[in-house]
C-alpha cells in the first residue's frame, strides 16, 4: 500500500466571456405601466392627480399623456387621497400627512394631522369648506382652507369613519360618512349630515360589501350581501334593484352625463358593466383584462379613466371602443417578465407579472404591450402569466394566480385572450410545449396534454401539484410537486421524472427537499438540470440522482435555465447576471457584457440562436450575436482542469466521477481510504481534452469515507464520499 499526504488545494478558476467586447443588447420593451392606483381626482382647471402605491402623488396637465411624481409616497404603500377647491388649491393625504399645494401641486406644505392617525377620506363643498374623516377621531372640518380644524362629531356613537363622500347636488349639500361602529352591535354604520357638519344622523342600510357610490343625481348605490341597493331620498330608504350584483362585484362605480352607471369588477378580468335604467340591469361594456378595477373618473374632456390594481391607469377618448394606458413617468413602474416565447416570421411574445403580454414582430428588437393584454395577479415566477406559442397559430397562457384561473388562448397574437373550456382543467400552475408541437398543461386537474392546438385534451396521471412542467427532448416528463405543513409553515419540494408518459414516476430531490427549485432544462443527450436555491444541480439518469455543478457560479440562487441547440446551457442568476456552460454545467463562465440588470427572471433562446433574457426591472436584452454562430460556438471543451463531487454520495456499491480536462493529459484516478492508502487505480493514462466520467465499484469495501484524487499534467485534486452498507 503506498500512503498518502492529504493538503488543501486552492486554485482560481479564470472566467471567460465572449468575444465581443457587448454580449447585450436591450430591446426596446417598454416600461413604464404604472402600478396600483389608489385614488384618481381631475382639478376644475383640468390638471390630473393621481395617487399610486409607492410612486406618491403623480400629477399630469396633458390628459395622462406623461406623468410626473408632485408627492413622495411611502415606502410601505399608504392610501393616497387628494382634492381640491373651486380655486384649484390641492389637498392631499399623502406619506401619512395632510399637506396642502397653492401652486397646482408643485410645492407642498405640511398642514398637519387634525389627529394623529390616519386620513380616511377628504372631500370639499361648494363653499370650499374642507372635510377630513380621521379613522380612531371621527370627521373634522376647516374653513380657512386648512389653517385650523373643528371636530364635528355630534351625532356619532362610537364611530370610526371609513370613508367621506359628499353629493354633488341638492340644497342643502349632504355628507355622508361609513364605517365602524364599535361596541354597539350595529356593526357597520351610515350617516348623513345636511348641516355641513353640525349634526349627523344615524341612517339604515343593508349590509355592506363595497363602497357607496353617489350618482350626479343624488341617489346612493351600495352594493350588499344579497345585491346592489339604491336610495332615492338621500339614504332614508332602500331598494334592491339587482339581486345578482354580489356575484358580480360592481364596485367602483362612475355615472356617465346620459346618466348610465359603469360599474368595474374588482376582482378579475377588469370587466366594466353598463347600466342604462338605474342599475336594475346589466351588459358588458368592455374588458381590460386586468386584475382589478381600483377607481373610476368621467373628466370634463368625455375621457374615461379607470385605475387598477397592478396595471396602472387607463384612458378612452371614445367611450370603450379602444383603451390607452398613459402612465409615463410613473418611477416604480417596472414589471417582471417572467416568460418568452416565438412564433414563426420573427414574432415574440412576452409575459410580465403586472402589466400583461407584450409582443414584438421584429425578432425581439422592439416591443408593444398587447391590447388589451393578459394579465397575472402574483408578482413571482411562480405566479407569473406563462405562454407558449403554437406554430400554427394560436398562443396558450396560463397563471397560478387564484384570481386568474384555467388556461387562455389568443388567436390574434396576443390581442384578445378567451378561456379554452375545452381544457376543462381548473387553475393552471405551467405549461409548456413538446415534440411535434404537444401542448402540456400541469394544472389542478393533473397533467392534459393537447395534440391538436388545444381542441381536445389527454389526462396523463401526475404525482401532485406544483409550480413547474418540464418536458425532455426526448419525451420524459418533470414535473415539481410542493407540499407546505401548516402547522409549521414548511414547504417541501420534490422533482418527478416519469420515462414512460406518466404511467410510473421517480421522485427526487436535487439538495434537500426544503431547497426551493425554480427551473428545469435538459439537453440532447438527456441531462437533466435543476435550478434552485442551492445553485445549479444535473442529473445523468433522468432524475434518479442528482450532483451539484456550481464550479464558476457567484450566486447560489439560480433562477431560469436554457439550453441552445448545440447544448450550450445559460443560468440566470438573482443578481449575478447570466452564465454559460459549454461542458454540461461542468464549468461556468460570465456572459454579462452590457447587461445592465443582473437580476435575470427568465431566459429563452430563439430558433435562430439568439439568447433572451427577462430582467426584474429593465425589461428584455438579446445578445448581440447568436449563441450557435461560429465565431461565438462556445463549444463542447472544458476551459479548466476540474474534478467533480462523485454521484450519488453517499453510495452503495457504485459511484460516478467526473473530471474536465482542457488539453489533452496524462490522467490518474486513484482512491484512497481514511488512512491514506491506495486502494485502487481506476485510470491512468492519456485523456484527449473533454469531460469523463469513470464508474468505482465498492462492493469488496467497508462502509466508511475514502478520497478520490485526480492528476493531469500539474493539476492535483482531492474529493471525498462516504460508502454507505
Amino acid at each position: 500500500m503506498k500512503s498518502l499526504v492529504f493538503f488543501s488545494i486552492f486554485f482560481i478558476t479564470s472566467y471567460i466571456c465572449l468575444a465581443q467586447s457587448n454580449s447585450w443588447q436591450r430591446t426596446d420593451f417598454p416600461q413604464q405601466y404604472g402600478g396600483n392606483i389608489q385614488s384618481v381626482y381631475i382639478s376644475t382647471n383640468g390638471t390630473l392627480f393621481s395617487g399610486a402605491n409607492q410612486d406618491g402623488l403623480m400629477r399630469s396637465t396633458n390628459n395622462g399623456e406623461n406623468w410626473e411624481q408632485v408627492h413622495q409616497g411611502s415606502q410601505y404603500g399608504d392610501n393616497i387621497l387628494v382634492a381640491t377647491t373651486s380655486t384649484d388649491i390641492v389637498f392631499a393625504f399623502v406619506n401619512y400627512d395632510l399637506v396642502r399645494s397653492t401652486d397646482n401641486g408643485t410645492n407642498w406644505t405640511s398642514i398637519g394631522l387634525p389627529q394623529a392617525d390616519f386620513v380616511s377620506g377628504i372631500v370639499i363643498d361648494s363653499n370650499d369648506h374642507i372635510y377630513v374623516s380621521v379613522f380612531s377621531s371621527g370627521v373634522f372640518c376647516s374653513t380657512d382652507l386648512g389653517n385650523s380644524w373643528s371636530a364635528i362629531n355630534n351625532g356619532f356613537i362610537n364611530f370610526y369613519p371609513r370613508n367621506l363622500l359628499i353629493s354633488p347636488i341638492g340644497s342643502p349639500q349632504a355628507l355622508y360618512s361609513y364605517g365602524d361602529s364599535a361596541g354597539t352591535g350595529i356593526g357597520w354604520s351610515f350617516y348623513r349630515s345636511t348641516n355641513s357638519g353640525s349634526s349627523w344622523t344615524l341612517l339604515s342600510m343593508p349590509r355592506v360589501l363595497g363602497d357607496i357610490f353617489i350618482h350626479s343625481n343624488g341617489d346612493l348605490y351600495l352594493p350588499s350581501g344579497s345585491g346592489l341597493y339604491r336610495s332615492t331620498d338621500m339614504g332614508n330608504s332602500w331598494q334592491l334593484v339587482n339581486m345578482n350584483i354580489y356575484y358580480q362585484y360592481y364596485e367602483p362605480m362612475l355615472s356617465l352625463p346620459n346618466g348610465d352607471i359603469l360599474g368595474g369588477q374588482n376582482q378579475k378580468d377588469g370587466i366594466i358593466f353598463r347600466s342604462s335604467d338605474n342599475g336594475y340591469n346589466w351588459s358588458v361594456f368592455d374588458t381590460l383584462n386586468c386584475f382589478e378595477i381600483m377607481n373610476m373618473l368621467y373628466g370634463e374632456d368625455g375621457f374615461i379613466y379607470i385605475g387598477t390594481y397592478r396595471s396602472g391607469l387607463f384612458k378612452t377618448t371614445d367611450q370603450g371602443l379602444t383603451w390607452l394606458q398613459c402612465n409615463t413617468g410613473f418611477p416604480n413602474s417596472t414589471s417582471q417578465v417572467t416568460s418568452i416565447t416565438e412564433k414563426p416570421g420573427g414574432i415574440m411574445l412576452a409575459g410580465t407579472t403586472q402589466f400583461g403580454t407584450f409582443i414584438s414582430t421584429n425578432s425581439g428588437q422592439s416591443w408593444s404591450r398587447n391590447y388589451p393584454g393578459y394579465y397575472s395577479d402574483y408578482g413571482n415566477n411562480y405566479g407569473a402569466t406563462r405562454l407558449v406559442a403554437h406554430p400554427n397559430g394560436p398562443i396558450f397562457a396560463a397563471s397560478v394566480g387564484s384570481n386568474i384561473p384555467y388556461l387562455k388562448i389568443s388567436n390574434d397574437n396576443g390581442n384578445h385572450w378567451n378561456l379554452l373550456p375545452s381544457y376543462g382543467g381548473g387553475y393552471t400552475y405551467d405549461l409548456t410545449k413538446g415534440a411535434s408541437e404537444t401542448i402540456y398543461v400541469f394544472g389542478a386537474g393533473g397533467i392534459k396534454r393537447s395534440t391538436d392546438v388545444g381542441i381536445s385534451w389527454i389526462t396523463i396521471p401526475s404525482p401532485g401539484a406544483g409550480p413547474l412542467l418540464h418536458i425532455t427532448q426526448q419525451g420524459s416528463i418533470i414535473v415539481l410537486s410542493t407540499y407546505t405543513d401548516s402547522r409549521y409553515g414548511i414547504t417541501t419540494y420534490y422533482t418527478n421524472v416519469s420515462t414512460d408518459g406518466g404511467t410510473s414516476w421517480t421522485t427526487s430531490s436535487p439538495s434537500n427537499n426544503r431547497v426551493a427549485i425554480y427551473d428545469y432544462a435538459s439537453t440532447s443527450n438527456e441531462y437533466l438540470f435543476a435550478a434552485t436555491g442551492l445553485g445549479v444541480y444535473r442529473s445523468v439518469d433522468t432524475g434518479k440522482t442528482w450532483i451539484s455543478m456550481n464550479t464558476g457560479l457567484p450566486s447560489n440562487n439560480i433562477r431560469s435555465l436554457a439550453v441552445n441547440s448545440i447544448d450550450v446551457l445559460f443560468a440566470g442568476t438573482n443578481g449575478y447576471g447570466v452564465f454559460y456552460s459549454k461542458n454540461y454545467g461542468m464549468n461556468w463562465n460570465p456572459v454579462n457584457n452590457g447587461l445592465t440588470d443582473t437580476v435575470i427572471t427568465t431566459l429563452f433562446c430563439d430558433s435562430d440562436g439568439y439568447l433572451f433574457a427577462g430582467t426584474f426591472t429593465k425589461g428584455i436584452f438579446k445578445t448581440i450575436d447568436r449563441t450557435t454562430s461560429v465565431d461565438n460556438q462556445m463549444d463542447q471543451y472544458p476551459v479548466d482542469f476540474a474534478l467533480n463531487q462523485n454521484y450519488p454520495n453517499p453510495f452503495n456499491p457504485n459511484t460516478t466521477i467526473c473530471y474536465s480536462l482542457p488539453t489533452k493529459s496524462f490522467v490518474t484516478l486513484k482512491i484512497y481510504n481514511l488512512l491514506g492508502e491506495e486502494i485502487i487505480t481506476i485510470y491512468s493514462g492519456y485523456r484527449e481534452r473533454g469531460t469523463f466520467t469513470e464508474t468505482w465499484n465498492a462492493m469488496s469495501q467497508s462502509t466508511g469515507i475514502y478520497f478520490y484524487r485526480l492528476t493531469a499534467g500539474n493539476y492535483t485534486e482531492t474529493k471525498k464520499m462516504l460508502l454507505i452498507k
